[in-house]
This record gives structure tokens, C-alpha cells and sequence, in this order.
């Protein structure tokens, strides 16, 4: 086997990669300010949702050496070749090296999802004596999520199969994933991060975080959902963007929390936030309702009555690629 240089152009999906003793950590905030950030959401960051080595190689296998930097537990790793899933991996707690030997040996587009519930840092990567492996320059549309634990994902079977990364592998697309489990409330410096990345289209599924934690109540909660769109406006003017309201969670349909105001108030302030920019804007924004990619109908993958688990994330995507993503390509691309 011989070794490939770990370098920043093999990482996709990153807002930022810190560069150890060990190798390369991707981070989704800026990790020189991280504590600028609230704490819970540096953890979330740390995790690499949707972060994957982009690689075109004509080896018959690859090897990862990769730190697991979350001692709680196991997660996965996973390869996919041309968008289709061939190996997915299991990545113990610590240092640890993982094997894919399912690659075609022609020259392929391959991805490896790094977990989307650890922190990793990538050490070294090795493949086939005599073959190449270099990073993948990728045309495609790149698509920015933020989201909740919901976009996270957390209970997916593994990364490849969150329900972001389903959706983009549908879709052909280039996909950044900022879901922050528990940390989706819309923050000014979150705004501001967003509105400085590249990005062809993008796309907001907020309220579920804002109803749980109680943080915005009936006189912020549509002023942080128009400023967060008019944050990201001010560097992109007629980037499409798609707000998505909340999937289905029963216990909080009507019931209230601490600032009287349920997940269907969330929902209402959502429309109505995004009915008063388009007063002023035609700039192209899309609203798009959470129930219809998640209804009552898939009550059996909701087991906690919150989120999906691995079967319905994948349920889920597939429902936002055919329902939000292909309408909002066919409208704008």
C-alpha cells in the first residue's frame, strides 16, 4: 500500500479544518472562534455531519487511519462510489484504522462520510501500490442545509444515510450540512456564518429547537426567522432559499411550552415571517411545509415522538428530495 497526502482539498462539507499533531479535524464553525459560539453548539460542530474526503481514484482499496475523538461509543464511516453505498464501515472510540475494499478499481468517484455524530480527526490514508488518488474537483450545485438534531440525524443507520446526505446522493448534489442537534435557534453569529459560505441554493428547516428550549417567544420568534433570511441576503441576493416548517411531533402539535406557544404557533410565525419579506422582496424564497415530508403517516419511525429513527431519516429524505428539492431545482436551475 502506499500513502496519500492528507491535504485541506480532500475535505468537503467543512466550515473549517484544524490542523493537529494527529492530522486534519473538520470542524462546522470557524474553530479558531469557537467560543464565540454557545457551548452545546461547538459539540454539535465539532461532529462532521455531511463532511466527507472527496477523492477520484482508480485503487481497488483504500485504506483510513482516522481518530474517533468521541469516547461514548461506536459510530460508522462510509463509502460511497458515484452516490451508491458500498461499505459502511464501524469506527470504535479512539485511533483506529478502517478498510474499504469495495471500490471498482476504475477511475470512480468516491466519498467517505466521516460520522455525523463524532469528531474525527483523518490521519492518513493509504491505497494501492501504483494507483492514483487525487482530490475530486465537483461542479455540482452546492446545496447548504441548517437545521436541528432532526438534520443531524443522530439515530441514522450511518452518514451516508442521514437524511441530508440521502437527499443530496438523490439529487446529485454537493451538500453542506450545518443540522446542530438541540442548537438550531437561530443565532446572530450562525446568521453571519451562513451568510459568508458559497452556496448555489439553500435551505432553513427551523422551529422544532425554538419550541423545545422555549428561547423565542411570539414577539422574536418572526423577527429572528426574517433576520436570519435578511442576514444571508446581504451576500446573496437571489441565491434561492427554501424554509422549511417543522415535521410532525405530537406531544407538541398543541401543547405549550414556557412562552405559551406550541409547534403549530411555530409553524404560523414561520409563514407569516416569510409572507412579510416577500411584501418586500422578490427574491427567490419558497416555503415549504414540514407535515408533508413528515406526516401523521409515519408515526411508526418517530419513536420518541421527536425524531426519526434510521429507517425514517432515509423515509425522510427521499420524501424532501421528490417534494422540496426537485421542485426548487426545476424552478430555479
Amino acid at each position: 500500500m502506499q500513502e496519500i497526502a492528507i491535504s485541506p482539498e480532500l475535505f468537503v462539507g467543512a466550515i473549517s479544518l484544524e490542523h493537529n499533531d494527529d492530522g486534519i479535524r473538520p470542524w462546522r464553525i470557524p474553530h479558531e472562534k469557537k467560543e464565540l459560539y454557545f457551548p452545546a453548539l461547538q459539540d454539535r460542530a465539532s461532529c462532521s455531519a455531511g463532511v466527507r474526503l472527496q477523492l477520484q481514484t482508480n485503487s481497488n482499496k483504500l485504506i483510513l487511519h482516522v481518530i474517533n475523538h468521541n469516547e461514548e461509543g461506536s459510530t460508522h464511516c462510509d463509502c460511497t462510489v458515484d452516490n451508491e453505498l458500498v461499505q459502511s464501515a464501524e469506527l470504535a472510540a479512539g485511533k483506529q484504522v478502517l478498510e474499504f475494499n469495495s471500490l471498482p478499481g476504475s477511475d470512480s468517484a468516491v466519498d467517505i462520510w466521516l460520522p455525523h455524530n463524532a469528531p474525527v480527526t483523518v490521519c492518513k490514508i493509504e491505497i494501492d501500490d501504483g494507483s492514483s488518488c487525487v482530490a475530486r474537483e465537483d461542479k455540482r450545485l452546492r446545496w447548504l442545509h441548517y437545521g436541528s438534531s432532526i438534520s443531524q440525524c443522530g439515530s441514522a443507520h450511518s452518514p451516508a444515510r442521514t437524511w441530508p446526505a440521502t437527499a443530496a446522493r438523490k439529487c446529485d448534489l454537493n451538500l453542506r450540512c450545518l443540522g446542530y442537534g438541540g442548537n438550531c435557534h437561530l443565532e446572530t453569529m450562525l446568521a453571519r456564518m451562513i451568510r459568508d459560505q458559497e452556496a448555489d441554493f439553500m435551505t432553513f428547516k427551523i422551529g422544532i429547537n425554538v419550541q423545545g428550549a422555549s428561547s423565542l417567544n411570539q414577539r422574536t420568534w418572526q423577527e429572528a426567522v426574517i433576520g436570519l433570511i435578511e442576514t444571508v441576503r446581504e451576500k446573496h441576493p437571489t441565491t434561492p432559499i427554501g424554509v422549511i416548517t417543522s415535521i410532525i411531533s405530537p406531544p407538541r402539535e398543541d401543547g405549550q411550552n414556557q412562552v405559551e406557544m406550541s409547534l403549530e404557533d411555530y409553524r404560523i410565525g414561520v409563514r407569516e415571517a416569510v409572507a412579510r419579506i416577500k411584501k418586500y422582496s422578490d427574491a427567490p424564497l419558497e416555503l415549504f411545509e414540514g407535515l408533508d415530508v413528515f406526516g401523521s403517516d409515519l408515526l411508526e419511525y418517530l419513536p420518541d415522538d421527536l425524531h426519526p429513527n434510521g429507517d425514517g431519516y432515509e423515509i425522510l429524505g427521499n420524501n424532501i428530495a421528490e417534494k422540496i428539492l426537485t421542485p426548487l431545482l426545476s424552478k430555479y436551475f
